[in-house]
């Protein structure tokens, strides 16, 4: 697993998640639901593109601002665990949204975790 864990953005080594979740997606284009039939015809353009969400839970703020330094540019090489071919591999990916949880504590609001998803260009 601790291979699976090893994630390169754009030639950075990010720090091992605490977790990572992948799908493996298709991307459609416009489809069609005839009303004769009512049966959609799907519209497949691309399949098996990876989709990999990466959490990690802070302990300081300084890994954010080195992750987020790494996935900046629109789009970057990835090198990462491709788990439909099981092997290591590279992709080009671009960073989807950035998203923070925040807990309460005695002395105000203290960021938990920092999550985003690399998507497979």
């Amino acid at each position: 697993m601790a291979d699976e864990a090893k994630i390169k953005a754009n030639g950075v080594l990010l720090p091992t998640p605490s977790d990572i979740s992948v799908e493996i997606q298709d991307l459609d284009g416009d489809s069609v639901r005839p009303i004769a039939t009512g049966v959609l015809r799907r519209n497949r353009i691309r399949s098996n593109m990876l989709k990999v969400t990466l959490t990690w839970n802070l302990k300081t703020f300084v890994d954010v601002i080195s992750i987020l330094n790494a996935v900046t540019p629109t789009e970057f090489n990835v090198e990462l665990y491709i788990p439909d071919h099981g092997i290591r591999g590279t992709k080009k990916m671009y960073a989807g949204n950035k998203k923070y949880n925040y807990i309460r504590t005695k002395t105000g609001l203290k960021v938990q975790s920092f999550s985003f998803a690399l998507i497979e260009v």
